[in-house]
């Protein structure tokens, strides 16, 4: 871009970015050098329009992990409210320039002793050069070749149960390491792989990956379960580069399949295995004619180790199909790893990547091939849907640890209306390291993401926005300036963040709610991976869960059962001001035996600063009011949504006319503010007194929210049942200044 253009883009010639950002900036020069300036160090600074505190709670994105050409059989998906306002449907189109290749090894054998094993010119000659010491493919007919011999006796179903689809829950059994030969051999091996190739010191081996590596090589079915950033990639990459153990045929490479969600996950894999000198290869949407020749050259030749695809590509690459065929034949497939095993179960509710169902062809087609699973979500009956829908009934090993993440702080904080929230937002980053620390923000909204940062950029905050409709340059740009530190904060749907490995990252704010337990765990997850102190804080409002409701399963049909249970502890763990945190989020995952002692203060309900913000008052008049509006609208075929009926309760004069007339109680709780109105309303929808009808409006996509009676209404008619809030949610921007019990007690 020429410098005359950057004057009128109004960005300063000397800011150091690319020129592939620049469009992304929308701020006058002076208001980016403000935020550029060295900043004095005697404590936090805060821009003058922070000065005053606020008050504010918000949110994520779907976790919807889309990917490439194949999705949905090619056809866009139908969104009831426009995909560019709701879903970021990342469709990425990376590239990567593979370095030179290394120097052509000189083959040599496996050692058949510890002597040999531990020679200085084995060590050289094997693993110097990188992973080519793994031309050797298993021996025809050998049983290690694909090993799964020790696997139980699968489960026995009758012609019944395999029809409709009944089975016992699978066996996930422990593994131990022994101490005969072969093992101990193995340990050596994987020993020499982690410090030769992969460059780590000895025995720095986190918890469960050697056990790992051992399972796989010896051929077992794998469940890897373990917190974002345990290392699980190590423990399918590591036994891919395993010496063989025969001899027959020197020219083709045992491979090992990776099945990953997102095309931006293969390119970082694959760059980051060649820069180790690991031959991996990756097949995806948005290669060059040149990057795509060398991938398929190398998986000819029988060169390439590691192979990443998409499930869209395997299920439909008939080539590559071929050429998984032939080294099936000649034993030479490794493993199959399935990387965020949690999709399969996932996508079979929603249908968005109808090829996540079809994984169960690896079994069918591949039958001698092990399995891995990978990832940091699983929750048992995730899992058990997975080894059903993949057909793992043999009883695999797992290897899991608890999920906590002691050096996280979990949060949920109101978010209020207008900017306050935006202000709020500002104020903790700056307090983070006088705003020098790395976070990412995370919206539901394509629109939201660039607003907030362009909110913040105004604040002195170096922010960007990412989505999935950015040209592939602007977003690798953007990746690599925050990698380096160069841009603080990435405003982000949920296609930004899978994958990457940054380990300093200090917060991650949802400023929506995200849609499932899950999605708040796994994009929360990404701060702290160093170990160090990190904050994870949702900004919540109860309208992010109806938005939800409103988008449905991605396909213009509501929410299933399962995905409104599953909306359904995103609003409990939001809501509650009473449990730990982080107890909520391992119940959910399983650990019930966590003791909420050890949470240490270290989320806003245990937090000994926040124990004066408990205290609850009685709004059952209120739900009873809007309850009787509620049934005086119904009786006069009037069709409330959540605004119109708070709108109605406070006397607004967006109810007017006729309807106004008809409905009872408007106007009961004009001398109520907004937000005690939205407190009241949350509850009643929290506790099912309301519930609500999804329906298609006029315009083709279209959807409404109807209010109708939940299953709780009788209840609360009779008497049986209180409302309460906390007072916390309701304690700020009252209307005429009145205290809560005033208004509480002037209840028309």
């Amino acid at each position: 871009m020429e410098a005359n253009e950057d004057d009128q883009m109004g960005l300063p010639l000397d800011a150091n970015f690319p020129p592939a950002v620049v469009p992304l900036l929308n701020l006058s020069e002076s208001s980016w050098q403000s935020s550029l300036q060295t900043q004095p160090t005697n404590g936090p600074i805060v821009p003058p329009s922070l000065a005053q505190p606020t008050t504010a709670v918000g949110s994520g994105d779907d976790d919807m992990l889309v990917d490439d050409t194949y999705a949905n059989d090619g056809k866009k998906i139908f969104q009831p409210v426009s995909a560019e306002q709701t879903r970021d449907e990342e469709m990425d189109q990376p590239h990567y320039e593979p370095p030179s290749a290394p120097p052509t090894p000189q083959l040599c054998d496996e050692p058949d002793t510890f002597d040999e094993l531990e020679s200085t010119a084995w060590i050289k000659q094997t693993f110097r050069i990188g992973p080519e010491f793994l031309r050797y493919p298993f021996a025809s007919g050998d049983a290690r070749a694909y090993g799964r011999t020790g696997s139980p006796d699968p489960i026995e179903l009758s012609e019944q149960e395999q029809e409709e689809g009944h089975y016992e829950d699978t066996e996930l059994l422990p593994f131990f390491l022994h101490d005969d030969y072969e093992t101990t051999k193995t340990k050596k091996t994987f020993d020499m792989i982690m410090e030769y190739v992969f460059k780590f010191p000895p025995n720095s081996y986190r918890q469960h990956q050697l056990e790992a590596m051992v399972a796989a090589q010896e051929g077992h079915d794998i469940v890897i379960c373990l917190p974002t950033g345990a290392g699980k990639s190590l423990c399918y990459q590591a036994p891919a580069l395993f010496p063989n153990s025969g001899h027959q045929a020197k020219r083709d490479a045992p491979l090992t399949v990776v099945i990953t969600p997102l095309t931006a996950l293969i390119r970082d894999q694959v760059q980051s295995l060649w820069r180790l000198s690991i031959k991996a290869v990756g097949l995806f949407k948005g290669q060059t004619a040149d990057q795509a020749k060398v991938a398929w050259t190398r998986l000819r030749d029988g060169e390439a180790r590691l192979l990443y695809v998409t499930p869209e590509r395997l299920e439909q690459d008939t080539a590559l199909q071929v050429i998984l065929d032939q080294c099936y034949e000649i034993g030479c497939l490794r493993r199959f790893v399935v990387d965020e095993a949690h999709c399969v179960a996932e996508n079979n509710d929603s249908g968005f990547r109808g090829d996540y169902s079809k994984l169960d062809r690896l079994r069918d087609r591949w039958e001698q091939v092990p399995i891995t699973l990978l990832s940091a979500t699983f929750t048992s009956q995730t899992l058990q849907r997975t080894l059903k829908d993949l057909g793992i009934l043999t009883s695999p090993y797992r290897f899991t640890q608890s999920l906590d993440r002691p050096n996280l702080y979990w949060e949920v904080r109101r978010r209020s209306k207008g900017k306050a929230y935006i202000d709020d937002i500002a104020r903790f980053i700056w307090g983070q390291n006088e705003g020098s620390s790395s976070g990412i923000i995370y919206s539901f909204r394509v629109k939201d993401c660039v607003s907030l940062a362009n909110e913040l950029r105004e604040r002195g905050i170096i922010a960007f926005h990412f989505h999935a409709s950015l040209p592939q340059d602007q977003k690798d740009a953007i990746q690599t300036l925050w990698q380096e530190g160069k841009i603080k904060v990435v405003v982000a749907t949920n296609a930004f963040g899978l994958g990457i490995d940054k380990r300093n990252v200090r917060f991650v704010i949802h400023a929506t709610a995200p849609k499932t337990m899950e999605s708040l765990y796994q994009e929360a997850g990404r701060a702290g991976r160093d170990g160090q102190r990190a904050h994870c804080i949702l900004y919540y409002d109860h309208m992010d869960i109806m938005q939800w409701i409103q988008v449905g399963d991605g396909r213009g049909a509501p929410l299933t059962h399962a995905q409104r249970a599953s909306l359904e502890r995103v609003r409990e763990y939001a809501q509650d001001r009473i449990i730990c945190r982080r107890l909520r989020i391992l119940q959910h995952f399983g650990e019930d035996d966590f003791d909420p002692t050890r949470c240490n203060g270290n989320c806003d309900n245990c937090d000994p600063s926040n124990q004066g913000v408990k205290e609850q008052i009685d709004v059952t008049q209120h739900a009873t009011n809007l309850l009787s509006m509620l049934d005086s609208s119904h009786s006069k075929d009037i069709r409330l949504t959540i605004p119109q009926m708070i709108s109605a309760y406070t006397g607004a004069s967006v109810i007017k006319g006729t309807v106004r007339e008809r409905l009872s109680n408007v106007g009961r709780g004009r001398t109520m503010a907004d937000i005690y109105v939205h407190a009241v309303m949350e509850q009643v929808l929290t506790l099912k007194v309301f519930d609500v009808d999804r329906n298609q409006g006029r315009r083709p996509g279209q959807v409404w929210l109807h209010l109708k009676r939940g299953p709780a209404a009788a209840r609360l008619s009779d008497g049986s049942l209180k409302i309460m809030v906390y007072k916390s949610m309701v304690a700020t921007k009252m209307a005429r200044k009145r205290k809560l019990a005033d208004i509480d007690e002037n209840v028309e």
